[in-house]
């Protein structure tokens, strides 16, 4: 069984996508929590997928995932450049959105727990502005 963990405050949404990937992959045990537990030795999951803007202390639980090498991926919602940047910083193994299509969802799901990055386009076209003009300021942001 490989253990996955959604953390999202909004109650609807993790369940629902917990059904979805269950569903999806049988072999998938999938826990939604709406705060990240504590991170126990002999009970972590293969994958964490959690959303930074509704998360109380989201550095420091970064930071923990990878002290303990737990793979993780930010889901987020906003597709605001400067807000995507920002995201990119915490140098997570995927980057998810919450509008993914389910085929999209599950193959990067798929990618994750076999230790590969995933990046949604959405993040794929900010990461290349920065790498190509080096700089936040230099990247022209639409609000």
């Amino acid at each position: 069984m490989t253990k996955v963990w959604i953390i999202d405050k909004q109650r609807s949404f993790r369940n629902g996508m917990k059904i979805l990937l269950e569903k999806e992959n049988p072999k998938w045990k999938v826990d939604a929590f709406g705060l990240m537990p504590n991170l126990k030795a002999n009970d972590l999951p293969q994958l964490v997928i959690i959303d930074p803007l509704l998360q109380d202390n989201f550095n420091y639980q970064v930071n923990e995932l990878k002290n303990k090498r737990i793979p993780f991926a930010i889901l987020a919602m906003e597709q605001n450049k400067s807000e995507l940047l920002r995201l990119l910083k915490y140098r997570a193994n995927g980057y998810l959105m919450k509008d993914m299509n389910t085929t999209l969802l599950i193959e990067a799901i798929e990618r994750l727990i076999s230790k590969k990055l995933f990046v949604h386009p959405s993040f794929g076209g900010v990461l290349l502005e920065y790498s190509t003009y080096g700089s936040e300021k230099d990247i022209k942001i639409n609000p």
